[in-house]
């Protein structure tokens, strides 16, 4: 939870996303909320307080706005570290529980 400035560059060598700008330098600006993440279950505020148990990347993004692509990099890492487990499948989607 930083505020920070890019410094950009029309270089002609950056990305195609930037149209050939490059990033030069960021410089920090403020910080302006810390979280301390102690162990394992402190990664769960993540998760909505409602959420279904079992629920699947599917009813993840859902619920918290984002694409299924992005629900299924959340789980990997909750289920990897141990917060999450995975309970069962149906066809290819998975079911998880907190």
């Amino acid at each position: 939870m930083i505020e920070e400035e890019e410094i950009w560059c029309a270089d002609g060598k950056g990305s195609w996303r930037r149209r050939g700008v490059s990033i030069k330098d960021r410089k920090l600006l403020d910080v302006v909320e810390r979280v301390r993440f102690v162990e394992r279950g402190d990664f769960l505020r993540f998760l909505p307080s409602d959420l279904d148990q079992p629920f699947t990347n599917k009813s993840l993004a859902r619920e918290i706005g984002v694409s299924v692509h992005q629900s299924r990099r959340i789980t990997y890492c909750l289920k990897h570290m141990g917060a999450i487990r995975e309970v069962g499948k149906r066809r290819n989607e998975l079911f998880f529980e907190v």
